[in-house]
């Protein structure tokens, strides 16, 4: 592993270098977390290899109970566990990790530094080549998120790390990549509705068997976003269709009553249903 000094060459050259350095231990923009913002990019941009998405395990937990989730709320606090498996004990480990709300460009929340990381921008990342926590092979880095208080769209999380051997060149290092997503957990009632909306939605049949046939009598407005929940308001099934009616496949549903969440634009419904 190369440790290279950033010299500033002129402001045109800034964006495309990234700096693993001794002194300060970070890893600097652009983004080399292998997200599709940043054009899949990863650390091989500096050190010869492939990636690889197989090592990397990428974990959200409660910030205050320590419990993992696998939804978010709005405006609570979470701990992002990013953990690199690798047998060979490398010399030096780094990563980068970020979020994006959904496919866009923008980073949801706030980041704050945890156990062997600090926060550049948009960016978590080491603060030097051993601060990862080391237990059987495993190299973990933590940091904090805390979720925006307005938003229903998916997070995904990106993290690239580097298991390098410190020769102080750029070979022989290998690159791991890994991300994760995270949906908002709805809570119905928190929801305020169009009341147009609402009356222009038609369910059938209902209960229902295997699939949930919807129509939406106010004329075609555009793409219809569908979100089926449990009454725990947790998320089962996504759907989208630029039809005034739609078919939204149940299998490998249980047996229960759910709510159909319909987005359209700007306004929202729901509406509840049966599976038998």
């Amino acid at each position: 592993m190369k440790l290279k000094n950033f010299t500033i060459l002129s402001f045109a050259l800034i964006a495309g270098y990234i700096t693993l350095n001794s002194s300060s231990g970070g890893v600097t923009s652009p983004d080399l977390t292998g997200s599709p913002q940043g054009g899949s990019a990863n650390c091989t941009q500096c050190h010869t290899g492939t990636a690889s998405n197989s090592s990397v395990i990428i974990m959200v937990k409660d910030f205050a109970t320590g419990v993992p989730v696998s939804q978010y709320e709005l405006g609570q606090t979470y701990t992002i566990d990013i953990i690199l498996s690798d047998a060979s004990n490398p010399v030096a480990t780094g990563f980068q990790s970020t979020l994006y709300t959904g496919a866009s460009s923008a980073h949801p929340g706030t980041l704050t530094a945890n156990t062997g990381s600090k926060i550049q921008g948009s960016f978590a990342t080491h603060t030097s080549k051993t601060s990862a926590t080391v237990s059987s092979s495993t190299y973990k880095w933590s940091y904090n998120w805390t979720a925006p208080l307005t938003t229903t769209a998916t997070v995904n999380i990106y993290a690239s790390c580097n298991s390098a051997n410190n020769d102080m060149n750029s070979t022989g290092d290998v690159i791991y990549t890994g991300s994760l997503s995270l949906q908002q957990k709805v809570t119905p009632a928190s929801i305020q509705e169009s009341a147009d909306l609402k009356n222009a939605v038609q369910l059938f049949p209902n209960p229902a068997v295997n699939d949930l046939q919807v129509q939406i009598q106010n004329g075609f407005k555009g793409m219809n976003n569908y979100r089926i929940m449990d009454l725990f308001g947790r998320v089962v099934r996504t759907h989208q269709s630029a039809s005034a009616q739609t078919a939204i496949s149940l299998d490998g549903l249980a047996s229960g009553q759910y709510i159909l969440m319909i987005s359209q634009g700007t306004d929202i419904a729901m509406k509840s249903f049966s599976k038998q």
